[in-house]
């Protein structure tokens, strides 16, 4: 396990002032319910949710130290360890960008990665920690495409029917 305090090596967790003065109060709005919801669940899940509720917590800036997990195994069926390991890299995203070109991402990666985790940790985290059963989680999205267009015509394409 790797601690991370947040006065050593600086990481990049959300920040707002990529977002217009509009969209900055609406995800306030969202990052205060998430951060109420994550709290709330984080010591009653198990390992690789309690991990992502950590994360989430940190990445929104309501968490001053976190501690990277060893990866554990990476598998098709369990997109939750993606969704960790995105998060993470979205973390170190400016050490990564440090490292010769292609050495983790692309230069195109990176910025649609961290649109994807400011949408799983803002949006979706407090979605995924209140179902009681995974399927439930609800697909609606609406309000998050005055945030970040790009997000919705992701989904929709990832949705649609061949």
């Amino acid at each position: 396990m790797l601690p991370h305090d947040s006065d050593a090596e600086p990481l990049a967790p959300l920040d707002l002032a990529d977002f217009s003065e509009a969209n900055q109060v609406l995800i306030e709005q969202w990052k205060a319910d998430t951060e109420s919801i994550l709290r709330s669940k984080v010591d009653l899940t198990r390992d690789d949710y309690r991990e992502f509720a950590e994360l989430c917590l940190f990445f929104l800036g309501c968490k001053q130290s976190i501690t990277f997990k060893q990866p554990g195994a990476l598998h098709k069926a369990r997109w939750m360890s993606k969704l960790l390991y995105s998060i993470k890299i979205s973390l170190v995203q400016d050490h990564i960008q440090l490292l010769p070109q292609g050495t983790v991402t692309t230069k195109h990666q990176l910025p649609k990665l961290r649109e994807f985790v400011i949408f799983a940790t803002v949006i979706y985290s407090s979605w995924w920690m209140t179902c009681s059963v995974a399927v439930d989680a609800p697909w609606t999205i609406s309000a998050y495409t005055r945030v970040c267009l790009s997000i919705l015509m992701s989904m929709l394409m990832l949705l649609q029917v061949p």
